[in-house]
């Protein structure tokens, strides 16, 4: 019975105005809830959308970097196996290989091809330095210096690693295990291969050095940052920086090497770490043939900041289509209810007027919908009535001469 009485309330005994306001809520509270679940998917999309494009990039900045990486190595690999290094390195009777016919054209082909190594995109220079027991080779092949004795480069961090660690054989060096004389003429990083050699005094070291330029790696982050606070870096397994896009930032944000597979966890996704109170979203690549890393860091109040920016333009769209849908709507509905409200009040007969006053006929209309169709219908009605109205009276004139005949006929006899 209540459900019936609200139905009633609301369906037929409400004004059609505050109808309209009911109506009006009903449609703007569902669009409202609507609006902002449309919005909230909108902000997770842009996350998801924004950490899916760091991933392709982060990904793409890893295979071009391992790419230079392999050249690099390849040049190295292939600096070794020329047989006239080879025989250098490890002949028994190195005087009866550098007194043979055959060596002139060796040593030429050897030096052509380390000319034409160093003429590539990445590789700034390359050397050779050898121990005192390979003293008659850089004396005897000095062109262009690729010869040098050991002693240029004990002083640097990276021939001391080799001399603490006897079975280590290659290396990739970041800037500061170099020397400034490296930085400044040969390269600012290197690839370094040890090649252990035989003579008549023992064991001796032949280091084969590949340089090429740190800008090189950083131009390559560079082209792939998507943001200008996002952090790209290479890192290697003695917690070194090799390269960055942003030096400073890299240097107070980085993780440990060993640390990196643990806090950022799989290597094919990002995740949130907290470093020195601030947020970051961190992935990371290996690099195929160097013990490096590429981590990229994303600040998090980026992202949502780019969430606030599609919140803030979404709520702004939503409120400009909602105050033109409510202006239309205000339009059309006090257009619909004014005429309604004056139709209602023009055909309403007041229990005053009720004999004193006829029905009025509603002046002319064009309009074409229902309350025009209304009005025409209830014209033709006055029109219906009146004359009905007429009817009813001339009827009622001939009944009354008719009855006034028919008594005259009665009174006739009774005079006669």
């Amino acid at each position: 019975m209540k459900g019936h009485t609200i139905w009633q309330i609301l369906g037929r005994d409400l004004p059609i105005r505050v109808k309209f306001l009911v109506i009006n809520f009903l449609v703007m509270a569902t669009t409202l809830i609507v609006s902002a679940i449309l919005i909230m998917r909108a902000s997770t999309a842009v996350r998801e959308n924004t950490l899916s494009a760091e991933k392709a990039l982060i990904t793409q900045s890893a295979n071009t970097l391992s790419a230079t990486v392999d050249e690099v190595s390849t040049i190295s690999e292939t600096i070794t196996s020329f047989p006239f290094l080879n025989q250098l390195i490890y002949s028994e009777d190195v005087a009866e290989f550098l007194s043979g016919e055959d060596t002139a054209i060796y040593a030429s082909d050897f030096y052509g091809t380390i000319s034409s190594l160093k003429d590539t995109q990445i590789v700034t220079d390359i050397r050779i330095y050898l121990s005192q027991d390979y003293e008659y080779v850089y004396n005897s092949y000095d062109r262009s210096n690729l010869f040098l004795p050991i002693s240029d480069i004990q002083g640097s961090y990276w021939f001391g690693i080799f001399a603490g660690q006897p079975a280590l054989n290659q290396l990739w060096c970041p800037s500061f295990y170099l020397t400034k004389h490296e930085i400044r003429e040969n390269g600012s990083l290197a690839f370094i291969k040890r090649l252990g050699g035989r003579n008549q005094a023992g064991m001796s070291d032949a280091y084969i050095v590949v340089y090429f330029s740190q800008n090189t790696l950083t131009d390559i982050m560079l082209q792939r940052e998507n943001n200008s606070n996002t952090i790209y870096y290479l890192i290697n397994s003695r917690d070194n920086l090799v390269a960055a896009t942003n030096e400073a930032a890299a240097a107070l944000y980085n993780l440990s090497y060993v640390d990196i597979p643990e806090k950022i966890g799989s290597d094919e996704d990002f995740r949130k770490v907290m470093i020195l109170k601030q947020s970051l979203l961190m992935a990371y690549r290996p690099i195929r043939e160097a013990d490096w890393r590429l981590v990229v860091s994303i600040p998090e109040s980026d992202i949502t900041s780019a969430e606030r920016e599609v919140l803030i333009r979404q709520f702004w769209i939503y409120l400009f289509i909602t105050a033109l849908a409510l202006a239309i709507e205000f339009i059309l509905s006090t257009s619909l209810t004014t005429r309604l409200t004056d139709l209602s009040s023009k055909m309403t007969v007041h229990p005053a007027n009720e004999q004193a006053e006829p029905l009025e006929k509603l002046p002319d209309t064009k309009d074409r919908d229902e309350i025009g169709q209304l009005a025409g219908t209830y014209n033709r009605m006055i029109d219906q009535i009146e004359t009905l109205m007429d009817e009813q009276a001339a009827t009622a004139d001939q009944l009354r001469v008719t009855e006034v005949r028919a008594l005259q006929a009665q009174i006739n006899p009774h005079f006669l």
